[in-house]
């Protein structure tokens, strides 16, 4: 692994990922975002937006975690904070068993964060978007911000996922590009009011899947319209005989 073996932590990564293959639990997508996280990537992450934070690929904290331990992951978490914490400029810094317990808590309650999600958490901190801290910067300060940016993340994921999920169902309205052999065996249709060359069966078995397809954009437009496909489908074929 050439990628690994340039990582200042390359012997404990080896480890882990020979023994996560050896467990069929090695995931080479999620274990490349783990391997970027250096302070030179984060640097250069450009978050602004929760579109930013939810459309751009970065390890979340248990991928961290699993790809790289606990120890890495646990001291990369005590940095940030301690980086954040000096642009309050407030005369109380973070101790040691501060952080420890902002780590622990990280850990079980906001494990899913990614970096990118540090990243803009970190800037609203800093922008006042959770509140002042009047020359101190605490544990329970800290955790009530994080509180309230899940939230907050939330509530933003609901609207990108509805928004998201909109622009799909406008985009699969797009005409179906059939295969060319479905293309020819159309062809076999004659005009409207002589048989057909092609029988209900064989339309159905070629059919189908696109008429599938069809039938769930038509159940997401009109969910409370009664048709069942089968009955769709004899529609389609009657369709396709004119």
């Amino acid at each position: 692994m050439e990628v690994v073996s340039n990582l200042p932590d390359a012997s404990k990564c080896l480890e882990i990922a020979n023994k996560l293959q050896g467990l069929g639990k090695y995931e080479e997508d999620k274990a490349l975002m783990a391997y970027q996280v250096n302070a030179a990537t984060y640097k250069q992450l450009r978050i602004k937006s929760y579109t930013d934070v939810f459309t751009t690929k970065t390890s979340t904290i248990t991928g961290l975690r699993k790809y790289r331990g606990d120890e890495l992951c646990a001291e990369w978490l005590k940095n940030r904070f301690l980086i954040l914490s000096k642009q309050f400029k407030v005369g109380n810094p973070l101790t040691d068993d501060d952080l420890d317990l902002l780590v622990d808590v990280f850990f079980d309650d906001y494990h899913y964060f990614t970096i990118a999600d540090f990243k803009k958490f970190s800037k609203m901190a800093v922008s006042g978007s959770f509140g002042t801290a009047y020359n101190r910067l605490d544990v329970p300060t800290l955790l009530q911000w994080l509180n309230n940016y899940k939230e907050m993340r939330f509530n933003q994921a609901q609207v990108y996922s509805q928004t998201k999920h909109k622009r799909e169902i406008v985009s699969s309205n797009d005409p179906i590009k059939l295969p060319d052999h479905i293309i020819e065996l159309a062809k076999k249709l004659e005009p409207k009011g002589q048989s057909a060359e092609i029988s209900y069966e064989e339309a159905k078995k070629s059919f189908s899947y696109f008429w599938e397809i069809e039938f769930k954009k038509l159940k997401e437009q009109k969910p409370n319209q009664e048709l069942r496909f089968e009955a769709y489908m004899k529609l389609q074929y009657q369709k396709l005989l004119k």
